[in-house]
């Protein structure tokens, strides 16, 4: 997992991306020249998935169709490096642990614009709609990513693009542009000659341009077709908009109750959402169709359902009715027959003429929505039982739940589509608290309003709460009542003094008020739980063992009452503000806390033996898989390190430090370096200095690790000496010679080779006394071989290796033999053994993906690609060294990216590519410097000697190498003293 990559587009130059037509890139005023053939079928791929990663086969499979020749692999990477030099910024084509994927923004993109242009209407009035309308429409060039059949995704992107080019022409004839589009709706109305909604449009458009007859005419023909070639008649909604045209009136239907409730003006968002219910309201149904809008209390259910209601006036001509339900509300629930006594007043049935019963009042209800088109909204409805009695039985009146439960029933039974809410996202939580505060308020203090939608999670009831505090205070800095609601909390400070009942607090109040006392319990547990979601078996681990079996039911039912949400499956997270409410439920959170460390500690262990075995005692609990090791940490990476940070700050320390250990494998095997130094950062801040003792330093021990791996020495040194000095004092010997071999690493980077190669062999002495066989293996496999590579002794270090095969290779397959291997493969081609390097190389590649050892397989990588340069395969080199910096640089390891970067400089001037060359020792020369590698750095200075034309600053560059290389006693040192010499 790699976790030091970034996402955004920091250094990155602008460049506009074009697919609505043939493919176009330009940077400023700029057009670039593309490629053709597959290139170019392979860029339309990265830009119909944008932002995503691929894998190389899979981008292979999509560009021969599902049938890649034997090559394809290696022609596919031949091309990503072709595009990577055609685009006016390389790094807009990544590698990443998932795979390739071209960086771009959506506004970079067109297809993003587009997009955006339609997402912005959605929410705008009709007058600012049709004019963003317009511009996503002015868009468009000719057909999307033309000249690229056969590719499943690009195929895929330009229906979807196709499609919503469609919906924009819909939506800019509701916005009441039906006269301007009149040619392109009957130009389209051809291409697309089932699709009801275009042509609805078109008959308002002749209709209201007084060519009534070629209106009817354009439904007669959709009826005909509809029947002769599908056997089905047209919707209700085109079947009703060619009565109204009957009638006169394309527009609307006289005579119709309108009961809804006040349309909310600043309504924000939703555009998937409303989308969705103008699909369910087309679908064809011969029963009610029922829509179940669900979602957490305050998440904006009854406002969407509202909205959505007046947009859709026009599809029910004969009326909309609302009831409230009140069935989460501080007002009595509306039992069933007062509901049903409500909504025949409203149909306007007389009070004495309503049923006494339940059961004639119903059949009363259906009878009076016989014939007739209408909505039903019905809104805060506490079960399914409570609805089914209020749905019509006229098959085109259509309902509309809201309902903080699941209404699972409804679904099963009553063919109902559901829709669950979401939080809004960032930038439409934004654009609410602009509408609310205004704008010119908000865009003064851009910071403060970004932490204000954080602290409200993006649920808009706990926005309008915090904007209505604003409008009330409009002298207060917004940055002011934030620092003001982070200190009384948000779950107590999002209320209003005249409104108590809908105040965050009270809706989650009402929201728990049916839990049973045990799962009242439960739920604030999940409180106290840190990161970003949770799995059954943590909420498990942390509840009393007689109701640890029942966590999975728990959950469920939080699930249903939209407590909790479940996101990838078996896998729960909580809203920001549900946490901190369970939070004030759970108490003293640090048993609980204790319990969950303890259950990460052993499941670490389990993930831990399976990438390095034998490192550590078995964990009891299921052993782990590779592939199970690999899949858990990827899932859970992100809690573990929030458990660390919560157990160090709440004092457990023995649990923190039993939990590091295993945890640093763990990362180490897997690669992802950068992230975790912050975690270990952050968790060894919350550790006092004078109280916690040895776990202190166990994560300061591990933080150096991190810092090794980064090439931050000038950190490592310092963390691993007090490590070795206070485990010493301790009496911990074997603590202190893991530190002490630690430290060596750090030595041998910078150069202090003899204090480098005293610190491991003392190191191994210790091992080897303790038994401890597989850390005195890391130590003759990685930590002596690589301080005798680095002087030159390489028999040394090759002698080294053999002992450590010999040592661990009856134990099958493991990191420390993948290490191994590759050192010897490194080893055979710094002394010429070519076809010994290859074989080791191979092996140690096959090991380290066994194992899932991403930082393994990308080293033997580099190890590869000096072995293929040596013998003359210098593109494939290449390739491989531009492939591998990728790598390196995503997991973070700044000293190994920089070492990579070393091997691809000699290969490219040994391919003549000498400006290329002398750019790239260039930048190594700059990362050695800022990581105080010494010896790289006189590596990348000999380098830029060598690709120097001007002699006197040749000489110079290998003047200051010889006098880095003199100062490590380095080999590399006569060498170049002889080039001085010839002049």
């Amino acid at each position: 997992m790699s976790e030091g990559a970034t996402d955004g587009r920091a250094g990155m130059g602008a460049i506009e991306f074009g697919v609505l037509g043939p493919l176009v890139v330009r940077s400023g005023a700029e057009t670039v020249a593309l490629p053709g053939g597959m290139a170019y079928r392979l860029l339309a791929l990265l830009l119909a998935r944008a932002g995503e990663a691929l894998p190389i086969d899979r981008l292979a499979d999509q560009l021969w169709d599902g049938r890649p020749p034997r090559t394809a692999r290696k022609t596919t990477q031949v091309y990503l490096h072709h595009l990577r030099r055609v685009l006016p910024d390389p790094d807009r084509i990544r590698l990443t642990t998932a795979g390739y994927r071209l960086v771009a923004e959506p506004d970079e993109l067109d297809s993003g614009r587009l997009e955006t242009l339609v997402r912005r209407a959605a929410a705008a009035p009709p007058d600012q709609a049709g004019t963003l309308l317009d511009e996503a429409l002015g868009l468009w060039r000719g057909t999307p990513f033309a000249g690229v059949t056969g590719v499943p995704m690009v195929d895929e992107a330009r229906d979807r693009l196709t499609d919503l080019r469609l919906t924009a022409v819909e939506e800019s004839a509701r916005a009441g542009r039906h006269a301007d589009l009149l040619p392109l709706l009957r130009s389209l109305a051809a291409e697309q000659p089932y699709r009801e909604r275009l042509h609805e449009h078109l008959m308002i458009a002749l209709s209201l341009a007084g060519r009534r007859a070629e209106a009817l005419a354009v439904y007669r023909d959709l009826r005909e077709r509809l029947d002769t070639e599908l056997g089905v008649e047209p919707g209700p909604a085109i079947q009703e908009r060619h009565r109204l045209i009957l009638r006169g009136d394309p527009l609307v239907a006289p005579g119709r109750p309108m009961l809804l409730p006040r349309d909310i003006p600043d309504f924000t968002g939703r555009t998937a959402e409303l989308d969705r219910l103008d699909e369910i309201a087309d679908e064809p149904s011969a029963v009610t169709v029922v829509c179940a809008i669900g979602g957490l209390g305050g998440v904006g259910k009854t406002a969407l359902a509202v909205h959505w209601s007046h947009r859709a006036q026009a599809r029910f001509p004969d009326g909309q009715l609302y009831l409230n339900l009140f069935s989460y509300d501080h007002r009595p629930v509306r039992g069933t027959a007062e509901a049903l006594h409500h909504l025949l007043a409203c149909l306007g049935v007389p009070g004495n003429q309503i049923p006494a019963t339940v059961d004639g009042a119903a059949a009363r209800y259906r009878a009076e929505l016989a014939g007739k088109r209408m909505l039903v909204v019905l809104d805060d409805a506490q079960d399914t039982d409570q609805i089914r009695t209020l749905l019509p039985g006229e098959p085109r009146c259509h309902v509309l739940v809201t309902s903080r439960t699941s209404l699972s029933g409804l679904i099963a039974r009553d063919g109902a589509r559901r829709i669950t809410l979401s939080p809004l996202p960032g930038t439409d939580a934004k654009a609410l608290l602009h509408a609310v505060v205004g704008a010119a308020r908000c865009v003064a203090e851009p910071e403060a309003v970004d932490d204000l939608v954080t602290l409200c999670g993006g649920l808009p009831l706990a926005v309008r709460i915090a904007a209505a505090h604003l409008v009330d205070r409009p002298t207060t800095p917004i940055a002011d009542y934030v620092t003001e609601l982070r200190a009384a909390g948000r779950v107590e400070g999002l209320r209003l003094a005249d409104d108590e009942q809908y105040a965050v607090k009270a809706v989650l109040d009402r929201s728990t008020a049916a839990l049973s006392p045990p799962d009242r319990a439960a739920f604030a547990l999940l409180g106290v739980i840190p990161g970003r979601d949770f799995t059954a078996a943590a909420l498990a681990a942390m509840t009393p063992p007689a109701r640890a079996d029942r966590a999975g039911a728990t959950l469920e039912r939080f699930v249903a009452a939209r407590l909790v949400d479940e996101g990838a499956p078996g896998r729960f997270t909580l809203h920001d503000l549900v946490r901190e409410y369970a939070l004030g439920l759970a108490g003293d959170p640090v048993e609980p806390l204790g319990r969950l460390l303890a259950y990460y500690r052993a499941a670490t262990g389990r993930a831990s033996e399976a990438l390095r075995p034998g490192l550590s005692e078995p964990e009891a609990g299921e052993a782990m898989t590779v592939g199970d090791a690999q899949g858990w940490f990827a899932a859970e990476h992100d809690n573990l390190a929030a458990a660390i940070v919560a157990g160090a700050r709440h004092g457990l320390d023995d649990d923190v430090r039993a939990l590091v250990d295993p945890l640093w494998k763990v990362c180490y095997a897997i690669g992802s370096v950068d992230r975790w130094i912050s975690v270990f950062e952050s968790a060894l801040t919350a550790l006092p200095g004078d109280g916690s003792g040895l776990a202190r330093l166990a994560v300061l021990n591990t933080l150096g690790n991190a810092y090794v791996v980064a090439g931050r020495y000038d950190r490592a040194v310092p963390a691993h000496e007090e490590c070795a000095r206070e485990w010493s004092l301790a009496g911990q010997a074997v603590d202190a010679a893991r530190a002490t071999a630690n430290l060596a690493v750090s030595y041998e980077r910078l150069g202090r080779f003899d204090e480098a190669l005293a610190a491991q062999e003392a190191a191994l002495e210790t091992f080897r006394e303790a038994g401890l066989r597989n850390l005195e293996a890391y130590v003759l496999a990685v930590g002596i071989p690589d301080v005798r590579k680095r002087i030159g002794d390489y028999a040394g270090a090759r002698d080294s290796l053999l002992a450590a095969l010999e040592l661990i290779r009856p134990d099958g397959m493991s990191v420390d033999v993948a290490q191994a291997l590759n050192n010897l493969a490194d080893v055979c081609q710094l002394t010429g053994d070519l076809d010994q390097a290859v074989s080791y190389a191979d092996e140690a590649m096959r090991v380290a993906r066994a194992v899932g050892s991403r930082h393994l397989e990308t080293m033997t990588m580099t190890t590869m690609a000096a072995v293929l340069r040596s013998q003359g395969r210098l593109a494939e080199s290449l390739a491989l060294s531009e492939q591998t910096q990728q790598s390196f640089e995503e997991m973070g390891m700044a000293g190994m990216a920089c070492e990579n970067r070393l091997e691809m400089a000699r290969t490219q001037a040994a391919a003549a590519h000498i400006a290329e060359a002398a750019e790239t020792y260039s930048r190594a020369a700059t990362e050695a410097r800022a990581l105080g590698e010494r010896l790289l750095l006189a590596r990348a200075l000999s380098g830029l000697g060598d690709c120097t034309a001007a002699s006197a600053r040749k000489r110079a560059y290998r003047e200051e190498a010889l006098s880095l290389f003199d100062a490590l006693g380095a080999p590399e040192a006569e060498p170049l003293r002889k080039l001085l010499a010839e002049g």
